[in-house]
């Protein structure tokens, strides 16, 4: 790795206020930017006040996991977000829109820069542990709640963020517990699981976050936050995205039972990542700032 590698992680905090520590890896410029979490969230001026220290401080990434139903961070006043699959089985794609434009405009209120979402994996009788968090099993139907909500979002200024590139379709375990070995063919996993992250790219997405999962018909060698081949081969070459690549949170399990924080940095930037995500774990983002730090020193 360069310095022109640095700086790309983004970090978290605990409470309603940037601590020092994390303030000072942004103001260093070893860090972008934070996600923020509901533990974060007092009221609205309060984290309006957080932004703007962040903003002070140099912070240009301040994202959200704003998806609705399970994975929400905000309170219903704030956010209308429901259930993502109740939105699909209504097939209201209106609705799906005007639900996240309404959240998009408020946080831009706030200052924040990107929405990790709309989820563009499907749901399937495979992968039962999503339930709730993907808008149908029919890639089709996803395409069509991703042309629909992705503009809604990003008219507003705000950044969209689809997940878990290539697809999590056939992924059978929590990749927060644990490592996953998706055996689906490559016909199977372009036919099905990256169609709707074609339609995401021809929507202009402005970020697509990448799966930490094993997709051995696509790289027999390494996961997909790892793998060149998927991450320029297949998303920047096949399908033309030229925004900016998320590592998935590299402090889960199926990260970490595997290597080291540093290495799988070093990893996931070689492989096209441009930021990094490292939450809800002190110990390993003070790793993963020294590491960043050692790389801009020229160790």
């Amino acid at each position: 790795m360069s310095t022109k590698d640095i700086p790309r992680l983004v970090l978290s905090f605990r409470g309603p206020e940037p601590d020092s520590e994390v303030l000072q890896w942004i103001a260093d410029g070893l860090a972008a930017g934070v996600v923020l979490f509901a533990d974060n969230f007092i009221s609205f001026s309060q984290l309006s006040r957080s932004v703007a220290v962040l903003k002070a401080n140099g912070a240009t990434q301040i994202m959200i996991d704003e998806e609705g139903g399970r994975v929400r961070r905000l309170p219903p006043e704030i956010s209308p977000m429901k259930d993502i699959a109740e939105y699909g089985r209504q097939k209201d794609t209106a609705g799906a829109a005007a639900d996240y434009a309404a959240v998009s405009e408020t946080l831009v209120q706030i200052g924040m820069t990107t929405l990790l979402a709309p989820v563009a994996d499907l749901q399937t009788a495979e992968n039962r542990w999503l339930t709730g968090r993907a808008f149908s099993a029919d890639p089709v139907a996803v395409s069509e709640f991703l042309r629909a909500t992705i503009p809604a979002i990003q008219q507003t200024g705000l950044t969209a963020c689809v997940k878990h590139f290539p697809g999590l379709g056939s992924v059978r375990n929590d990749l927060h517990q644990q490592q996953v070995i998706v055996t689906a063919s490559a016909s199977t996993l372009s036919e099905r699981d990256l169609a709707p992250f074609r339609t995401a790219v021809e929507c202009k997405v402005g970020a697509v976050m990448v799966s930490h999962a094993f997709y051995p018909a696509l790289d027999s060698a390494r996961p997909a936050v790892f793998s060149p081949l998927i991450i320029e081969g297949i998303l920047k070459k096949q399908l033309g995205f030229s925004g900016l690549v998320l590592s998935d949170d590299l402090a889960m399990r199926a990260i970490q039972n595997s290597l080291p924080i540093e290495k799988a940095i070093e990893l996931s930037l070689e492989a096209g990542c441009d930021l990094i995500l490292v939450c809800n774990d002190r110990p390993l983002q003070r790793r993963a700032a020294d590491f960043l730090a050692g790389v801009s020193a020229g160790r």
